[in-house]
């Protein structure tokens, strides 16, 4: 499903009128509200669910597909992951980047490699960049202005601020 984005996957039933409990991937709820059809892969098949209707109850996507009316219509679909195609992506602000963009991106630091993105964590406050080194050491980047000097996707990039070596030190 290489041509597809991830936004979610189902985590469980919700009724017995075939609601699912979607958990989210996405930092936009409201995205769910306007799709009108997810793909999935079950049993090696790729599939396009059509979404009947949306919910926010307790805090939580309830969705529904058309012609998935029961428990035993959804049970096959619990632990799916729902993909959109890419006229479905959300737009992004400037300096905003999906996941899936950052991955593989290679990081320097004054113009020397330093590393690869090989996940990005999502906390609270702000993402963290998880950088390998050439040595395989796992580096955790705040994903913020005060450490990031640019970032270009297309090129698959990123420079970090000159001074970046006084974020690291050496224990020994």
């Amino acid at each position: 499903m290489d041509d597809y984005f991830l936004i979610g996957e189902i985590k469980s039933n919700y009724d017995d009128e075939g609601f699912v409990v979607i958990d989210s991937f996405s930092d936009f709820i409201d995205r769910f509200f306007d799709l009108k059809f997810v793909f999935i892969k079950i049993y090696g098949v790729e599939k396009k669910l059509f979404v009947d209707a949306v919910k926010i109850i307790d805090g939580s996507i309830v969705m529904r597909f058309k012609n998935f009316i029961s428990l035993k219509d959804t049970e096959p679909l619990i632990g799916l992951k729902l993909f959109v195609d890419e006229e479905n992506v959300v737009s992004l602000d400037d300096d905003t980047f999906f996941v899936h963009d950052l991955l593989g991106c290679k990081v320097y630091y004054a113009d020397k490699f330093f590393g690869d993105v090989v996940d990005v964590l999502k906390l609270e406050s702000n993402d963290v960049y998880v950088i390998h080194d050439s040595k395989k050491e796992e580096h955790l980047i705040p994903a913020v202005r005060d450490y990031i000097k640019s970032i270009d996707i297309n090129t698959k990039r990123i420079e970090l601020i000159s001074d970046w070596e006084t974020m690291f030190y050496d224990e020994d």
